[in-house]
């Protein structure tokens, strides 16, 4: 265990894991990770959209239905669930994953989306996207030197 006692469920080669604590960008940083399922926090987007994952999510709480709303709605990702608490099955889940998996306009999407925020940062020093973008930037360049 690590050093926060916790545990990442995560896929490797289509198999599933149970690894120690670890990083989330390190785990996001594997090539073989091409989707994630989040709860849909804005670290968590902000860290997934660094390697531009799509996502699939489902809101818990706090800032996570506005997340949730703004991937999908950029085109980023789909959400099980728009509101805490509201319930969804295993086939939504899978149907989920299959439609961003076999559509490339999600990764297209988490692309310029993260080429948005680090544009309007460099062109807007002051822009509320500033401090994502230099957070994107710097955890591209730390985990892909």
């Amino acid at each position: 265990m690590g050093e926060s006692g916790g545990h990442f469920f995560w896929s490797f080669l289509k198999l599933p894991l149970i690894s120690s604590c670890r990083l989330q960008t390190k785990i996001l940083a594997h090539p073989k990770v091409n989707i994630v399922i989040s709860h849909g926090g804005w670290g968590s987007i902000a860290e997934i959209l660094s390697e531009a994952i799509p996502m699939v999510l489902f809101p818990l709480d706090g800032d996570h239905p506005s997340g949730c709303k703004v991937v999908a709605k950029a085109g980023a990702g789909l959400c099980l669930a728009t509101v805490p608490g509201q319930t969804f099955s295993a086939a939504d889940l899978v149907q989920c994953l299959h439609s961003v998996s076999k559509d490339s306009k999600f990764h297209e999407s988490c692309l310029r989306l993260r080429e948005a925020v680090l544009s309007a940062a460099a062109n807007w020093p002051y822009s509320l996207t500033k401090p994502l973008a230099e957070y994107l930037q710097a955890e591209r360049l730390r985990l892909h030197p």
